[in-house]
């Protein structure tokens, strides 16, 4: 009943009403299925509490019958009853100070010697106050002179809480089985929030524990302080993790060639996640060794390795961002090769597992993106393999939405190589094939590729300019249904960009269109279907 009503609509009379029925069905004198439906409904309720939480005695009270519950014999229950103190923490951030010692007391023994559902819902009590506090020290950040309660409570914690952390993430689920939650992951997620609250002082708490074990024998060990540096990169600031992280690479890159598929596995997330936060610190002598690793990962034999060394060579590519107009820049040296082995990866037998293709076309187009001029000619050939991959599409034997996704990844890489070549090397015999193959994409109803398609073709207009009304008569038809799909209303807006595109390159050989083009605009004006 709690979780479908409006807390505006409901008096504090009602409330209370509710409240004492459930802590009468939390006492620890009642059946273990009475204690865990009333703590399901408390967790339901706490939105309702406000007032009651401004009421020591009150606020007392509920905090009391939670916490007793998380000494239920019945598992469900201590697990609905980390629950309600996750809720409590981020509905209530700021009265949790005076409760603080005995939550750190059943938080821990919860994560230490409870079964592992109840410890990753302690963990999560901590991950949420950690989100608290971040946001908070983002507010003050921006507005020092702000009013706002910040208890610190991480910070305090932190000494104690960390190496509670530790134990859990050398229990990994190593079955081979699907990526499901685990106390490891919690583990490592409750680390990364604790890097963004408190920022340069976790490394001095977690860097004991990587050196011990980074070179272990033991892989849990070994994986464990490879996952304790990934999670905590992204916080502390460029200064205090820079000599951290130039030290470490050599040790990751050579952890890339583990026997264990795990450890290889983390150690290629870790690097991605250098490449996404620490970046300066990446010096241009340790690229060939990086890339050199990354590439040979893109080749390992687990299709969860491979995806995550496609995810560091995106964010490596993604660090060049404020170098594509130059000359050269720092992967020139590396493109060639390292876009040859994504492309070979899209062909792989196992490309269903862990979004493989995706993300291996996802890192060749942030490559592109991010090359330098000198690597003008690759992109052509990058083109010209794209291009024949998709006009492929169309005569193999595949399932539907197989191919409609495909043909969606094709169309993307094909727009960022249009986008950025010159347009003296988009020739009219190119620039016919990249049409017939994109209105071909178009034919297909209902393709998740239209967007795509579209985007392509507003780079394409972008770069031949007036060159485009060549294909005008063509590719009106198909704009002009993007310009009707109200019902995928990315389709649509992606369609309404072009028209954009059209004006400011042709304008007024775009006038034969115009009728029709702007009836459809006022269609769409007009429709009490449209996402506004």
């Amino acid at each position: 009943m709690c979780d479908n009503m409006d807390p505006s609509r409901v008096g504090k009379n009602l409330v209370d009403q509710i409240l004492n029925t459930i802590v009468d069905g939390m006492r620890s004198d009642r059946p273990n299925e009475i204690r865990r439906a009333a703590v399901t409904a408390m967790c339901n309720s706490l939105e309702f509490t406000a007032e009651n939480f401004e009421i020591p005695t009150e606020r007392d009270m509920i905090m009391s019958v939670v916490c007793e519950a998380t000494q239920c014999a019945d598992l469900n229950a201590r697990v609905k009853a980390f629950e309600c103190i996750a809720a409590v923490a981020n509905l209530y951030y700021d009265k949790l100070q005076h409760y603080m010692e005995a939550l750190f007391r059943l938080t821990a023994t919860a994560i230490q010697s409870d079964d592992q559902m109840v410890g990753q819902q302690a963990i999560e009590f901590w991950s949420t106050v950690c989100d608290e506090e971040s946001e908070i020290v983002d507010i003050l950040r921006e507005n020092p002179d702000e009013s706002i309660p910040f208890l610190k409570i991480v910070d305090q914690a932190a000494a104690l809480l960390v190496p509670i952390l530790w134990e859990t993430l050398s229990k990994q689920d190593d079955s081979g089985g699907d990526d499901s939650w685990n106390i490891a992951m919690a583990g490592a997620t409750c680390l990364d929030a604790i890097a963004q609250t408190i920022e340069d002082k976790v490394v001095d708490l977690v860097l004991p524990y990587i050196h011990a074990n980074i070179n272990s024998a033991e892989w849990r060990l070994k994986e464990a302080s490879v996952m304790a540096f990934g999670s905590i990169v992204n916080g502390p600031s460029d200064v205090k993790l820079a000599p951290i992280v130039q030290a470490a690479l050599p040790v990751l890159v050579r952890l890339l060639q583990d026997p264990n598929a795990l450890v290889r596995d983390t150690t290629a997330w870790t690097i991605g996640r250098i490449c996404e936060f620490q970046a300066l610190a990446i010096s241009p002598d340790m690229l060939p060794d990086l890339v050199g690793g990354l590439s040979a990962a893109l080749e390992d034999s687990s299709s969860k390795v491979a995806s995550q060394a496609c995810f560091a060579v995106h964010n490596l590519a993604a660090a060049c961002s404020q170098e594509t107009e130059a000359p050269t820049n720092a992967l020139s040296k590396f493109m060639p090769t390292v876009l040859q082995k994504l492309l070979a990866v899209t062909m792989r037998d196992d490309w269903e597992t862990e979004n493989l293709r995706a993300t291996a076309y996802e890192a060749a187009n942030m490559l592109v993106t991010n090359s330098a001029r000198d690597m003008q000619p690759v992109v052509l050939r990058v083109l010209t393999e794209a291009l024949g991959r998709l006009e492929a599409t169309f005569t193999v034997q595949v399932d539907p939405q197989e191919r409609m996704n495909l043909q969606s990844l094709l169309c993307g890489l094909v727009g960022v190589c249009v986008r950025k070549l010159p347009e003296s090397d988009l020739n009219e015999a190119l620039t016919d094939r990249l049409m017939q193959a994109i209105l071909a994409v178009f034919n297909i109803k209902g393709a998740v590729a239209h967007e795509d398609a579209f985007m392509s073709i507003g780079f394409l207009i972008d770069k031949i300019q007036i060159r485009f009304c060549r294909y005008l008569d063509h590719f009106q038809v198909c704009l002009l249904n993007g310009l009707k799909n109200v019902e995928e209303h990315q389709v649509c807006t992606v369609a309404v960009g072009v028209v954009g595109d059209m004006c400011r390159a042709l304008n007024g050989k775009v006038l034969p269109l115009c009728d029709a083009i702007v009836r459809s605009l006022l269609e769409l004006l007009q429709s009490p279907t449209l996402n506004r």
